[in-house]
């Protein structure tokens, strides 16, 4: 395997009756049901090799954020924010699609203020969408602090998640947490 390439973290096969930011409704949509035929699991995930990313050496930073053994709090509540779903309805399974013309979703999530591992300005934005060989990603950065200079703030991850394709949460999951490692965006292509 492609040293920049990743296999699929395998989940459950959970289906989730919701509502994408869309507006399309996905009940009972798995994510093997939503893929191209041709998309192989070790295709799904590419280190797209920009980006430059701050290490987060603390892993209650990152429990919160991604998780250890499962979804993190931050996460789970990011994307209930953008599907309009209670934090505690996201599982790895849900499905999870951003149209092409998406508006920002930015900011601090009050919730996860005295959370343990919350650090200042600690949140998962959805940014302005990248054009990559033709082809458009919704854009996810984790950033913390008040800054990019490095000393009053910056950015932990990354992940660029191709527009109007189904995923679930778990591969944003899989997506952002290699960022963590390799310190570069992480792009997942449907």
């Amino acid at each position: 395997m492609p040293k920049n390439k990743t296999p699929r973290t395998p989940h459950p096969a959970t289906s989730h009756a919701g509502t994408s930011h869309a507006g399309t409704s996905h009940a009972g949509t798995s994510h093997a049901a939503a893929s191209h035929p041709s998309t192989t699991h070790q295709e799904r995930f590419t280190d797209n090799r920009s980006g430059k990313f701050t290490r987060c050496n603390s892993a209650d930073t990152r429990n919160l954020l991604v998780g250890k053994d499962s979804m993190g709090l931050y996460l789970q509540h990011k994307i209930g924010q953008i599907k309009g779903m209670r934090p505690d309805e996201v599982l790895h399974g849900t499905p999870i699609s951003i149209p092409h013309r998406y508006a920002n979703s930015e900011g601090i999530i009050q919730e996860m203020v005295h959370q343990k591992g919350f650090v200042k300005g600690l949140r998962i934005d959805l940014q302005k969408a990248q054009v990559i060989g033709g082809r458009t990603y919704a854009t996810f950065q984790i950033q913390w602090g008040t800054g990019q200079d490095g000393k009053n703030g910056g950015a932990y991850a990354g992940a660029l998640m191709e527009v109007d394709k189904v995923f679930n949460a778990g591969d944003l999951r899989t997506a952002l947490t290699n960022s963590f490692e390799s310190l570069t965006y992480w792009r997942i292509d449907g």
